[in-house]
């Protein structure tokens, strides 16, 4: 018996150790970045950090695209110690801590040498522009590129918008409205505020379509303005885990054209309706590098119609972000 426990127990050590001794000197998630820098340096090369996801598709372009070009991995091989940091994996996990970064986009390439950043690119790069990436002579006693945090935590981006909606008229009881399409599109600025925290701005075109029952049909062209907070539904030690977000905005807008269908007939003339309008919305989005889709209500507070009792408009949105140089 004592024997068997014994054999058990060396088979055992056995397996324990025999993945530590046949890792590589330098495995992605065991080794910390202090021995990266080290290797670096006795290579006389720079460390070159890809932060990525699986769910990223930008990320695999640059990856299997641009990074497999004989001329931009020529480069690499050359100047750089490649590190490919998954930031859903421990090793990734830890960069992120050690950078602070926390609810930044990617792909993020980052050029560090002696517990300095050199550079750093967020976004996607063809080949030519990789090769001016790395090419380029960034001396460490210069500020040669914007500090980490101006660059994710504090970086604006740019974007378009364009979305379909249901909308309804909430009107009095003697009326009966329905359900109908509208539209909407526009320019989207997506700022980095904190960690794991952005707010977009959103100046919007919005098509809706009021249909107060089957002959009154109202058609409004809104110039809106939005202040949307974006907050991360997963978030585990410090770092974004999840690309969803949870999504609450405060909208102004005017109409500055409308048209009613049977207008001699209506119960409230276009002379009388209010132009403004201001609600909120609530709603939910996933960060997928260039596109970001969402959805969600919206309401709006104000009465379109001062000759009628409580006017208001709401509806159900899905929209689709494409974000420029993300």
């Amino acid at each position: 018996m004592q024997k068997k426990l014994l054999l058990l127990l060396v088979f055992l050590l056995i397996g324990f150790f025999k993945p530590l001794l046949a890792q590589e000197a330098f495995p992605a998630v065991k080794d910390s970045l202090e021995v990266y820098q080290k290797k670096a340096k006795e290579e006389n090369k720079k460390l070159l950090i890809f932060f990525t996801a699986k769910w990223c598709a930008p990320c695999l372009k640059l990856k299997k695209g641009t990074f497999e070009e004989p001329a931009v991995e020529a480069i690499v091989e050359a100047r750089y110690l490649w590190i490919e940091a998954d930031i859903d994996t421990p090793f990734g996990d830890k960069l992120i801590r050690h950078f602070n970064l926390k609810g930044g986009g990617i792909p993020v390439l980052l050029i560090y040498e002696e517990d300095k950043i050199l550079a750093l690119h967020n976004g996607y790069l063809t080949p030519s522009q990789a090769v001016s990436f790395l090419e380029k002579d960034y001396h460490k006693e210069q500020e040669t590129v914007r500090i980490y945090k101006n660059v994710l935590d504090y970086q604006w981006f740019k974007g378009v918008l364009v979305g379909y909606a249901l909308t309804q008229a909430q009107t009095p009881s003697h009326w009966q409205p329905q359900w109908t399409s509208s539209f909407q599109a526009g320019l989207l600025l997506n700022y980095h505020w904190r960690a794991n925290k952005t707010f977009s701005i959103h100046f919007l075109y919005q098509r809706r379509n009021l249909k107060f029952d089957e002959n009154y049909i109202l058609n409004r062209n809104f110039a809106t303005l939005d202040v949307q907070y974006n907050h991360p539904l997963f978030v585990y030690g410090g770092a974004c885990k999840s690309p969803f977000w949870f999504n609450f905005a405060l909208y102004g807008g005017y109409s500055f054209a409308d048209k009613l269908q049977n207008a001699e007939n209506a119960p409230f003339s276009l002379e009388a309706l209010q132009k403004w309008d201001a609600g909120a919305r609530l709603g939910f989005s996933a960060s997928m590098g260039t596109f970001e889709p969402s959805f969600g209500y919206e309401q709006g507070f104000l009465n379109l119609s001062p000759q009628n009792s409580s006017v208001l408009h709401r509806q159900f949105y899905a929209t689709l972000k494409v974000m420029i140089g993300k």
